[in-house]
Order: structure tokens, then C-alpha cells, then sequence
């Protein structure tokens, strides 16, 4: 699994809401926030086959994130 940091569970819950419309799935998730150099406690955890559609349309959609990990 991968997983993608948000800022905010806002943000995290939004870009599920996004991807699910693009045929994505993942769920929003509680991190570590030591895993983030800004200390982000929120992600979006998908497979990692979807990340980098993931991040195409999240980027298309102006949704901010932070890191990816598990690629």
C-alpha cells in the first residue's frame, strides 16, 4: 500500500472524495507524524498501482498534498 500526506483530515477526505470519482479507492488515514518532514498527521492510503494516477489527479484537481511513500 501507499500512502499520500495531507495537512488536514479536511484535505485527506477530499482527495478520497476526488479519487473515488476517478475510479481510485483509498480511505483516509491517521499517520505518524514523525513519517512527514512537516509533521502531517493525516494520508490517503491506495495501492500503489494507482499512485501515480493518484497524483495526476489530485494535481489536476488543485488538491494539495505532501509526500508520497511506498513508491
Amino acid at each position: 500500500m501507499c500512502l499520500i500526506s495531507f495537512k488536514t483530515l479536511t484535505a485527506a477526505l477530499r482527495a478520497v472524495s476526488v479519487l473515488k470519482s476517478a475510479g481510485i479507492d483509498s480511505q483516509a488515514v491517521n499517520i505518524d507524524p514523525n513519517l512527514t518532514k512537516r509533521g502531517c498527521s493525516y494520508g490517503v492510503q491506495l495501492s500503489c498501482y494507482d499512485a501515480d494516477d493518484a497524483v495526476s489527479v489530485l494535481t489536476k484537481k488543485r488538491v494539495q498534498f505532501g509526500e508520497v511513500f511506498g513508491k
